[in-house]
This record gives C-alpha cells, structure tokens and sequence, in this order.
C-alpha cells in the first residue's frame, strides 16, 4: 500500500474517531454532523475527508470518506471509506455494523463486520488478487508466522 493511500486511511480513521468522540461521555441529544477536511502537506493539496454522524435517541450512523487529490492523483489515486451504525445503549453508543472499502491503484478491498453488545458475530473481508511479483498468504504462511 503507497504512502498516500495510507495517509488517507489514517486521516479518514481520525475523523471517524473525532465523530465518535464527538459524543463524549454520553450521547444525550439528536443532531448531525457534518465535516469536510483539506489534506495539505507544505501547503500543497494531497487529499480530502469528509465525515457526517447522525445521532438520534435510539441509533446513530457515522460514515467518512477520503480521496488522494491535488497534485497527489499524478502520483496516485487512492480513496477509503468508512461506515458504522449502532444503537445508543445506557447513553453510549453501541456499533451494530462497520464497513470499510479502500481502492488504490486499481486495487480494491474491504470489510464488513456485523457486532453485537462489542463482539464481532460476522466478519467478511474482500482483498485483491496478488500480483505476479507477491507471494500470496496462505493458510500455511499464516500458521507459521503465528508461531513466532
């Protein structure tokens, strides 16, 4: 994964969590939020976020978006998303679903997660075919790496 589109996710995952954190010690009230962010390194233009949580008294929505741009995209192209959605349980909030998808350089992956009460039930993960220069992880390369 390029440095960029690492960077993207990063900043995207930040803003999910200044969202979240936005709740503070409990979510008391309805309201959305809505957040868009310039990404600049030396003052040049690499990229873009946005963000927006809905939060009602029962459930909320988080959802985030970041894309390399400005001058980055000669460079590469890369784009992340992130979405959850859960209840707000005792004045805190609960997720229920989290999915994220990533596409960079013609690459794409992603992963869905169903949670309840903060455990993972169900978990799908789609990651790009390897390429003729990788070595593809396999179950046997998991194992032995896990012994370490």
């Amino acid at each position: 994964m390029t440095r960029v589109a690492q960077t993207t996710i990063l900043a995207t995952g930040s803003a999910l969590a200044l969202m979240t954190g936005a709740l503070g010690d409990h979510a008391h009230a309805e309201g959305k939020l809505d957040a868009s962010y310039t990404i600049s390194f030396a003052r040049i233009r690499v990229g873009d976020i946005s963000a927006s949580g809905v939060f009602g008294e029962s459930e909320y929505a988080i959802s985030a978006r970041g894309r390399a741009g400005g001058i980055m995209k000669v460079l590469v192209d890369g784009e992340a998303s992130f979405a959850t959605h859960g209840t707000i349980k005792d004045g805190y909030p609960v997720p229920t679903t989290f999915t994220s998808k990533i596409v960079s350089d013609a690459e794409t992956s992603g992963v869905t997660m169903v949670l309840d009460e903060g455990s993972v039930k169900e978990l799908a993960a789609t990651v790009p075919p390897p390429k003729s220069d990788r070595v593809p992880v396999t179950q046997t390369i998991v194992k032995v790496s896990s012994i370490h």
